[in-house]
């Protein structure tokens, strides 16, 4: 570990007895996952509209081409 993380570590858990740096590590691990919810939200909508734009796409040429579905 350099002297840098040493002391970059001393700063954040400076005073803090071990339970709670459990706990704020807990809270930072959760805030991270919350973080990524929204940017696979996102994805998983924009993966359905492909499926719909295909979907609805694939049934009008069908439709223009005579078959039935």
């Amino acid at each position: 570990m350099s002297n840098a993380t040493f002391f970059a570590c001393c700063k954040k858990y400076a005073g803090m007895e071990e339970p709670e740096v459990k706990h704020l590590k807990s809270l930072e691990d959760d805030n991270a996952r919350f973080k990524k919810l929204p940017a696979e939200a996102m994805l998983d909508n924009e993966a359905l509209q492909m499926a719909l734009a295909k979907s609805i796409n694939g049934r009008s040429e069908a439709g223009n081409r005579g078959v039935d579905m």
